[in-house]
């Protein structure tokens, strides 16, 4: 009986621990949402910088602090802070993903961004808004078989539209596969 009660104690106790730093840092972040509101962007880096030391594990203090980052103007600690996050959730929550790679590519860093783009949409497939950015961004850089690629997965994906049919249509002559007309006609439907 007294193992079971000494294990109960732990789960609890690590449970009160949890909920405790879960709520340290709501505290932070309404401290810093006041900061915020008065302009002192400063003050809300300088109090997220404090707060990554003591609750380092909490992702909503890196993302917090990513952007206090962005507000002071350091785009590049905001970029190095927005990877660090990414690497703490393992590189699966694809909001995090996208605000690093918006970063990136505001950044000038294209490369950097399209390989951010391609984990979002490997890790949610219909997620159109990135797939449209990373086909547009491939395409102006002149990789037109990585952006014939991405538009085809994302039209076997069940993403279907003018939009879809229309920059296929556009790769398809672009890569030499065809002259788009079958693409076309298909985007005509959904005039």
């Amino acid at each position: 009986m007294l193992p079971i009660i000494l294990l109960l104690s732990v789960v609890f106790s690590c449970r009160s621990a949890q909920e405790l730093r879960k709520s340290a840092v709501d505290e932070v972040i309404a401290e810093a949402t006041i900061l915020r509101a008065s302009g002192e962007y400063s003050g809300v880096a300088a109090l997220y910088e404090s707060a990554a030391s003591e609750y380092g594990e909490d992702a909503r203090v890196w993302y917090n602090l990513a952007v206090a980052y962005a507000e002071v103007g350091n785009l590049g600690k905001s970029l190095e802070t927005f990877g660090i996050l990414n690497e703490l959730t393992g590189r699966t929550n694809t909001k995090y993903l996208q605000a690093e790679s918006s970063l990136a590519y505001e950044m000038g860093l294209v490369d950097h961004a399209v390989e951010l783009w391609t984990e979002v949409v490997a890790l949610d497939p219909m997620e159109s808004e990135v797939r449209f950015k990373l086909i547009e961004v491939l395409s102006e850089s002149g990789r037109y078989e990585q952006a014939y690629a991405q538009a085809m997965e994302l039209y076997k994906a069940g993403g279907f539209g003018k939009d879809l049919f229309n920059d296929l249509a556009t790769l398809e002559r672009e890569t030499g596969r065809g002259d788009g007309t079958s693409w076309n006609i298909l985007a005509s439907t959904y005039e």
